[in-house]
């Protein structure tokens, strides 16, 4: 929009005969610009994840009243006579931090389990490197169990709805569950891909910008605001549905997940650099 307001001016028109290089017009595009790149990468590594988390939790909440609350420690549910704290709900169905606690008829806590991990296994719950407390009368009697099956009421279907999809978690969850996905010889192809997406958000942020360099000295030099936002938006939406694309294609097809994450960016990198050849 600023270069537009120059352009109609001819105001870049005078920068240019005055001596301004292309290279400073993008260099002072791209320093405006920085400013809502870095506020969008903030948002989107720290607000986004967590607004997207507490939104899944309230829609839980309001499908089934098992998830009975979310706090700073995880997810609380009650299944049956036992309590469950669930402190990382991961993607295909695994769960991270199992606390289970099993209260008798009298309401009398008779056992204490914690799982490093958990997953869904034809059609219940394996819990992984397991501590155990069996609370009798007199004693506390305390073993490990490297795995056991754990028949729960609780689904992946019903924890679903508080699970936070690949795109919506940060760099540093993306980062460490595909170390816990490579460690366990898992699928990560989703999960690179969304890593790197997100680590090459800020520089497809700063090749659009570089675009509008070009735009505003060539076709859209003379009309109005209304024009420029159009087709702002029709570019714009044009490098979002390569990019899903892309991604979409990268995933079925086993391709390397940078490539596919930086395929779009680099499209539109390669046709603003065209673009800025033709500008006298």
């Amino acid at each position: 929009m600023g270069l537009g307001a120059l352009a109609s001016n001819n105001e870049l028109v005078v920068l240019r005969a005055s001596g301004m290089s292309i290279a400073r017009l993008i260099r002072a595009v791209a320093q405006a610009g920085l400013v809502l790149l870095v506020a969008a990468a903030l948002l989107g590594e720290y607000l986004a994840p967590a607004s997207e988390q507490l939104a899944q939790t309230q829609r839980a909440l309001a499908i089934t009243r098992q998830i009975v609350m979310k706090s700073d420690y995880g997810f609380w549910a009650r299944d049956g006579k036992r309590f469950v704290n669930i402190q990382r709900i991961l993607p295909q169905s695994h769960l991270g931090g199992i606390s289970i606690y099993e209260f008798d008829a009298d309401n009398r806590l008779i056992s204490s389990t914690y799982a490093a991990m958990a997953r869904y296994e034809n059609e219940q719950w394996v819990l992984e490197d397991i501590q155990q407390s069996l609370i009798g009368a007199q004693s506390v009697t305390t073993r490990h169990i490297a795995h056991s099956v754990w028949p729960s009421l609780l689904t992946p279907e019903l924890l679903s709805v508080v699970t936070v999809k690949p795109e919506d978690l940060s760099a540093r969850d993306l980062y460490k569950y595909l170390d816990y996905l490579k460690g366990n010889k898992l699928d990560t192809q989703r999960f690179e891909q969304a890593f790197w997406a997100r680590l090459i958000e800020p520089l497809a942020g700063m090749v659009m910008l570089v675009l509008a360099v070009p735009f505003a000295f060539g076709p859209l030099r003379r009309v109005g605001a209304g024009q420029r936002i159009v087709v702002g938006v029709m570019v714009g939406l044009a490098f979002f549905l390569i990019n899903q694309t892309t991604g979409q294609i990268g995933q079925v097809y086993g391709l390397n997940p940078l490539l596919s994450a930086s395929l779009p960016t680099l499209m539109f990198f390669a046709l603003g650099l065209v673009m800025l050849r033709r500008v006298r």
